[in-house]
């Protein structure tokens, strides 16, 4: 299993850099920012987790230049995060999509292990039906439960990525062990 480390970074938090060296210096494989940069100023999609969406989303720093500045100070791959398919493709049409033009999937971990773990291992299996290379698939905002990260290994997930909660300097050495902990324990 790879781990990645991933961030919002706007002006609250530390420079994309710093977090990057320390990530790589945790052992994470991978370090990744969000790419939410256009926000509409009138919305009318509502936020997916329910209430307003967070500040974070319209503070957002470019990721060009966030991963930039992660590239210049580490050797650890920086990645921007994408999705294989529209997020408006449900169930088959959007796993199709996958097997047939991606290399890879990204989904969101939404709270239910069980659920992910078998999509993925579907995906895998339409790949294998297709006679295609199993798509990479990358867990977003995957817990830091090692059983749960063990379940995602069983199923075929390459990478499990963990979120750094947008934070204040002060928290900030608090936070990160908390995620790179999720390494040490899994290891």
């Amino acid at each position: 299993m790879e781990f990645g480390l991933a961030i919002f970074p706007t002006e609250d938090s530390p420079p994309p850099g710093e977090l990057a060296r320390r990530a790589e210096e945790a052992g994470f494989d991978a370090f990744h920012v969000t790419e939410h940069t256009h926000i509409p100023a009138g919305r009318e999609t509502p936020y997916p987790a329910g209430g307003e969406l967070p500040r974070e989303y319209s503070r957002i720093y470019d990721p060009l230049i966030s991963l930039t500045q992660a590239a210049a100070m580490t050797v650890v791959v920086a990645e921007a995060g994408a999705e294989a398919a529209p997020a408006r493709d449900r169930g088959r049409q959007r796993e199709d999509r996958v097997i047939a033009f991606g290399e890879g999937w990204i989904p969101n971990y939404l709270g239910d292990v069980e659920k992910l773990a078998a999509r993925t291992e579907k995906l895998h299996r339409l790949a294998a039906e297709a006679e295609r290379d199993a798509p990479q698939v990358a867990v977003y905002g995957s817990p830091r439960d090692p059983a749960a990260i063990h379940r995602f290994a069983e199923a075929g997930v390459k990478r499990c990525v963990v979120w750094l909660p947008p934070t204040i300097p002060g928290d900030l050495d608090e936070r990160f062990a908390k995620c790179a902990k999720t390494v040490s324990d899994y290891a």
